[in-house]
């Protein structure tokens, strides 16, 4: 049913993720017993700590380790991504450009924990047109059933049609972020589906539920790769 899980912190040690290369290829295997068939690898970057040269050779690092498990040649086509936490001025910076989905132009792009302001949709429409990139909205549902975002923000935000929501597979398990997906599925909005998976623990993969969920539903994942 799922052609991508968008959305993981699957290589070892580049962040809260997996601690090891053991418990990234038990995600793994994971993912592809729920069906996933490609999977993206975003950890979090944050530009105040460290510059994208630097993520890319820390992510590089990561992923040879993971490689290099004798499980590998098993594993189902991983595509080197980033998550990128926005902040003021982020559309100034050209080389983020190289934090895309490995192969596309999406960047994944997380809001701030903080409550919603207008800054941040500008920010992400200028980012939009002056990388030429198309923005994946992380984990809408987060911020609007934490109290970060208002209905009216984030409806602003399904209305910005250049950017493709994200929604965290377990907004499905409760009731108020689960109706806002199904407000995604009634009005045809253009959405994915991600893990978020940390661990095998509270964060573990769970596409199994989502599966359960759409079975009702008229649900059929994009295809954003030429």
């Amino acid at each position: 049913m799922f052609a991508y899980d968008f959305h993981t912190h699957i290589l070892p040690g580049m962040d809260d993720g997996a601690a090891d290369v053991s418990t990234a290829v038990a995600m793994i295997r994971k993912l592809q017993e729920q069906g996933v068939e490609h999977i993206v690898l975003t950890p979090h970057y944050y530009a105040e700590n460290e510059s994208v040269e630097e993520f890319l050779e820390r992510r590089e690092e990561a992923y040879a380790r993971l490689m290099a498990a004798p499980e590998a040649e098993s594993f189902p086509p991983l595509l080197l991504g980033a998550e990128v936490r926005l902040h003021r001025g982020m559309s100034e910076r050209p080389e983020l450009q190289k934090l895309c989905v490995q192969g596309t132009r999406l960047l994944l792009l997380e809001f701030p924990y903080l409550r919603h302001a207008d800054w941040m949709l500008q920010e992400v429409e200028n980012i939009t047109y002056q990388l030429q990139v198309v923005p994946m909205l992380a984990h809408i549902d987060r911020f609007l059933t934490w109290g970060h975002m208002t209905e009216k923000q984030a409806q602003r935000v399904l209305d910005f049609e250049d950017a493709i929501v994200q929604i965290n597979n377990e907004a499905v398990l409760e009731r108020h972020s689960r109706k806002f997906v199904k407000k995604l599925l009634k009005e045809e909005y253009l959405f994915v589906f991600g893990s978020d998976t940390h661990n095998l623990k509270d964060r573990a993969p769970n596409f199994d539920a989502v599966a359960d969920f759409l079975r009702k539903y008229d649900y059929e994942e994009p295809e954003l790769f030429d």
